[in-house]
């Protein structure tokens, strides 16, 4: 995963992996169909952002598996946080 917001698009549009960012950074490449959006995760943190991938990646199978994972780990996080709350 790369961090930089320069450098992550590029290479999510590139096909080298994936991201997790901001509507501000990437509205225009889903817009135009090019990143998709694999799974709706809200992030802990509450502004608007997401988990994105090129549209026709060969990976598409493993980043499913990968989505899946993220899914599911953060709900654990989410459950845990609301029995500390409770």
């Amino acid at each position: 995963m790369v961090s930089s917001s320069n450098l992550a698009p590029s290479a999510a549009l590139a096909g080298q992996g994936v991201m997790l960012t901001s509507d501000i950074i990437i509205g225009q490449y889903l817009k135009s169909g090019q990143l998709v959006v694999p799974a709706d995760n809200p992030h802990p943190i509450r502004w608007k952002s997401h988990f994105v991938y090129l549209k026709n990646s060969s990976k598409q199978k493993r980043i499913a598996h990968f989505c899946d994972w993220l899914t599911k780990r953060m709900a654990e996080q989410e459950a845990q946080q609301n029995e500390k709350v409770e």
